[in-house]
């Protein structure tokens, strides 16, 4: 199995996406389970004048494993929110196969993402 890798260095979150028969809100039957973030631009409401995340495109393929590695506050976890749509970008889209995830059924397309989160420890 082919691994992309975003390096950044300690924490790794895994995404694979399940091919399964569903229906969406737009008339989705099927999902192959491409991803893809297009300029997504991030600030957290509290600090809306720091983005935390600027201009970030990222493809995640289907079938296929991709870890997200990298310090504290290097914005793992807020990429893990914006697809997981628990967040909204400011600016840049997010697409699954082709369809914009803001058009998607928010709980048909959180059934098919599927994210295990490790924390690795030094020794």
């Amino acid at each position: 199995m082919t691994e992309n890798l975003v390096q950044w260095n300690f924490r790794q979150f895994y995404i694979s996406l399940a091919q399964v028969i569903l229906t969406s809100r737009i008339g989705r039957n099927y999902c192959e389970g491409r991803i893809v973030m297009n300029n997504v631009c991030f600030a957290y409401p509290s600090r809306p004048n720091i983005d935390v995340l600027k201009s970030m495109s990222l493809v995640f393929e289907p079938q296929q494993s991709t870890a997200l590695v990298g310090p504290s506050g290097g914005g793992k976890s807020t990429i893990m929110d914006l697809l997981d749509r628990w967040m909204e970008p400011s600016q840049g889209n997010i697409y699954l196969d082709g369809s914009n995830v803001q058009e998607l059924d928010m709980k048909w397309y959180r059934s098919q993402i599927r994210v295990v989160e490790q924390v690795i420890s030094k020794s």
